[in-house]
């Protein structure tokens, strides 16, 4: 018999704050001002769970505003209704009653301030969802449909994911970055002018519509679907075209790569990375270091270094034989790739933007999305290596992009912790969980360079 893994969750208490009367909602005949408590999965979107969860329960829409732990280690979720109304399930009190001895006075004061206007973003702003619609609408010229179905996937302090309809149907998203992914807003609306004017067919780029500077906001259009949902996700073919998509769209970034370093890429260009190469051995020897399992065996110092001397001649190879720079998409996870019918491909969410050799994101887009079934996935690794080939034919030289794909496990995986970025290691729980992400990774790499070595590469 197999158990079920037991999924870590966090508790939320959900108060629901009505915007038009200021008051709290509670269920009818009750005092306590939370409405109700939800378990929410502790590596899942939170605002997303809070949502579905209290409609599921109560039937009434919201907006999370502030998920706020209070001075007693108690999560709470504050947020606002979207539905018109309550009905008469419940009822409204006064937010007197958060200061009644029940609640922390850390709590009471967040919920006091939250009311009276103040606000640390302008997502925890009580009302902002309707200056969102009214810029939104004003935008893209069409009625969003009910308010009550706006949903949201994300909150944080200068962070917010909604996804909206309009009453014609058409699916929008609504996001806003900050710190430390606020370049996310210049980025995707460079690639969208780029890959606009530049790739045949679909844009690879959902489009731009609008831009909102105060809230490093930007409006997308939504069309289709991850392709983790996507019906055809599991034949693969979808990474065929998502290749020959992603292809097109390096090509088109071809020459701006400064511009892209000057609006947040990271710069993972050979040179660049192998000046970075001390600083992540170190990072590394220390990560080992730190290794409490006994299951894996460390990886030693000696390894390690032979490791990083591997990497700068494989990136010294990889610029000898001219593999293109271009922009590079640290995240290729099925979510991050929307797809309609698996033909017309876009990539989004654009935070782990970089600035290398084009056959790390060919290798990051097969790595993350392996298919179960093993003749089915080599077959498809073929055709979608093929399929990306193709389009870089008469824009370099084809046999020397084929020849530097030996190279691409190595680099990539290199390339998804040097994209990262090296926590302080004042950071605490930080620099942990960093280390622990890290480990797998540099066995990845290893077990990489010594499939070169045995090839006598």
């Amino acid at each position: 018999m197999i158990r079920n893994a037991q999924v870590e969750t966090r508790t939320y208490r959900i108060v629901l704050i009505d915007p038009g009367s200021q008051r709290l909602v509670s269920r009818a005949g009750q005092s306590d001002i939370v409405l109700l408590n939800i378990d929410v999965r502790l590596y899942s979107r939170h605002a997303a769970e809070i949502q579905s969860e209290t409609y599921r329960k109560t039937s009434l829409s919201v907006l999370a505003l502030d998920l706020y732990r209070d001075s007693s280690g108690i999560w709470f979720a504050i947020c606002e209704l979207l539905t018109v109304s309550v009905g008469y399930s419940y009822q409204l009190v006064s937010p007197s009653a958060a200061v009644d001895g029940s609640y922390s006075a850390s709590f009471a004061a967040r919920l006091r301030l939250i009311i009276n206007g103040w606000t640390r973003s302008p997502f925890s702003r009580l009302g902002w969802i309707n200056d969102a619609i009214n810029w939104a609408e004003t935008s893209i010229k069409e009625l969003l449909a009910q308010k009550a179905e706006i949903r949201q996937l994300n909150v944080s302090d200068h962070f917010v994911l909604l996804s909206f309809r309009t009453i014609r149907g058409k699916k929008y998203w609504l996001k806003a970055t900050g710190a430390p992914n606020a370049h996310e807003c210049s980025i995707t609306r460079r690639l969208y002018e780029l890959a606009r004017g530049s790739c045949p067919g679909a844009c690879p780029i959902p489009t731009v519509t609008a831009v909102r500077e105060d809230w490093n906001a930007w409006l997308q259009s939504g069309d289709g679907s991850p392709a983790c949902e996507d019906g055809a996700s599991g034949s693969g073919t979808w990474l065929i075209h998502a290749a020959t998509a992603l292809a097109r769209l390096q090509v088109a970034t071809m020459g701006y790569e400064q511009e892209l370093l000057a609006g947040g890429g990271v710069d993972q260009r050979p040179e660049s990375t192998r000046r970075a190469l001390p600083e992540i051995l170190e990072m590394l020897c220390e990560a080992m270091d730190r290794q409490r399992s006994t299951k894996v065996p460390r990886i030693s110092q000696t390894r390690l270094t032979v490791l990083s001397e591997t990497i700068a001649r494989v990136l010294e190879q990889i610029s000898q034989l001219g593999v293109p720079t271009t922009i590079l998409h640290g995240d290729l996870n099925a979510g991050n790739i929307l797809s309609e019918g698996d033909r017309i491909i876009r990539f989004i969410d654009w935070s782990e933007a970089y600035i290398g050799p084009c056959i790390v994101s060919l290798r990051h887009l097969l790595l993350l999305n392996k298919l179960q079934d093993e003749p089915l996935r080599a077959s498809i690794e073929r055709e979608t290596t093929e399929a990306y080939l193709d389009v870089w034919r008469g824009v370099c030289d084809i046999d020397n992009l084929r020849k530097s794909l030996a190279y691409a496990d190595l680099v990539a995986a290199f390339s998804t912790i040097y994209g990262r970025g090296v926590p302080a290691k004042e950071a605490g729980g930080t620099i942990d969980s960093f280390y622990s992400f890290v480990r797998p990774i540099a066995r990845h790499m290893d077990r990489a360079a010594q499939q070169l070595k045995r090839a006598g590469r």
